[in-house]
């Protein structure tokens, strides 16, 4: 039958026991009128990664579905544990309606691209947003919305501390 066996992963395929909390199992199999796909970690970071690497195998480059997909298991996860990036589209953002700073599309794109390869921190450019009191306190609020759509991605935005003078030190885990 095409029933999965226990923990959804082909027969004899077990949890492996360098996964940590990122790693995952991936199987493409062949199936009774198709292709069965399992992705099967101990956490929701694990699964996430194996969900990136899924959508790397089912789409092209352009983000158009693949024609086939070839069977394969993989054990993955990752070899450093910090692995990122400072990608410069970080730093546009956008203001609403009111003047306040909003996270904008090309940012949520930034976002998207680091976590396709799975990377887990993002330099931010702070010194990008605020230059007055008021844009501090509006791009605060920005910088804590752009945080937690980092956050959805399993990434931690880390903001570029260049000097002593940096105000956003402090601000940092708020």
């Amino acid at each position: 039958t095409d029933a999965p066996p226990p923990g959804g992963l082909p027969g004899g395929v077990a949890p492996f026991p360098r996964a940590g909390e990122e790693g995952y199992v991936l199987s493409v199999a062949a199936s009774t009128g198709g292709v069965r796909i399992v992705v099967a970690s101990d956490t929701e970071h694990g699964l996430w990664n194996g969900a990136m690497t899924l959508r790397q195998l089912l789409l092209d480059a352009a983000g158009v579905r693949e024609t086939a997909v070839t069977p394969q298991l993989a054990f993955d996860y990752p070899d450093q544990p910090i692995r990122g990036a400072s990608p410069a589209e970080l730093a546009f953002a956008t203001t609403d309606a009111s003047g306040n700073f909003v996270v904008s599309a090309v940012q949520l794109a930034a976002l998207d691209a680091l976590a396709l390869v799975k990377m887990n921190f993002a330099i931010f450019p702070s010194r990008t947003l605020a230059t007055t009191a008021l844009e501090w306190s509006r791009s605060r609020q920005a910088f804590a919305a752009l945080q937690r759509a980092a956050a959805d991605r399993f990434i931690e935005l880390v903001p570029s501390i260049g000097t002593l003078q940096s105000d956003w030190a402090p601000t940092y885990r708020d």
